[in-house]
């Protein structure tokens, strides 16, 4: 195995690892419903591809969840923002789409977030999503687009989504 692939190996483990741990962490929250990540390719976000969070939830579910985006980038992301097109949807509404520019590093060039080494964290506020009452479970889908002109966007480790009550 040559030097390079090994570190390959190993930073894409480590990832997982992490997620691992992250999803062990949230799973314990008494105001977490949901939380699941999706690892991005090590070859980058094809423009094409559309991520997608989706469950069934119970019907203790409360009628309202607030939503988190939480992104893990290196210092190999080109830009100082992310464009993404949301698409939501739950059983008892319509789809909403909405498009958001997610603002990554200072205009210095400095990462905002949390970071280690190459790797920084950084989270994002997404509107409340609400559900029926008469609903007997609680059904979403979240999709999410980048909308850059890059056909692969690179420099993206791993997006979360996280829904929750506030306490």
């Amino acid at each position: 195995m040559t030097t390079g692939r090994f570190f390959a190996v190993f930073k894409h483990g480590t990832a997982v690892c992490f997620l691992a741990v992250l999803s062990l962490m949230v799973g314990c929250q008494p105001n977490s419903w949901y939380h699941h990540s999706l690892v991005f390719d090590q070859q980058g976000w094809d423009m094409n591809d559309t991520l997608r969070f989706s469950d069934t939830l119970t019907s203790s579910t409360p009628l309202t969840l607030n939503g988190k985006l939480t992104l893990r980038h290196t210092n190999a992301y080109p830009y100082q923002n992310l464009w993404l097109y949301i698409t939501t949807h739950t059983d008892d509404s319509l789809m909403v789409s909405d498009s958001i520019n997610w603002t990554l590093a200072k205009p210095d060039g400095n990462w905002l977030g949390t970071g280690w080494g190459s790797l920084y964290t950084i989270s994002y506020d997404l509107p409340t999503l609400t559900f029926s009452p008469s609903d007997s479970v609680r059904w979403f889908e979240i999709e999410l687009v980048h909308g850059l002109r890059d056909s692969l966007l690179t420099g993206l480790s791993d997006i979360g989504l996280r829904l929750y009550t506030k306490e």
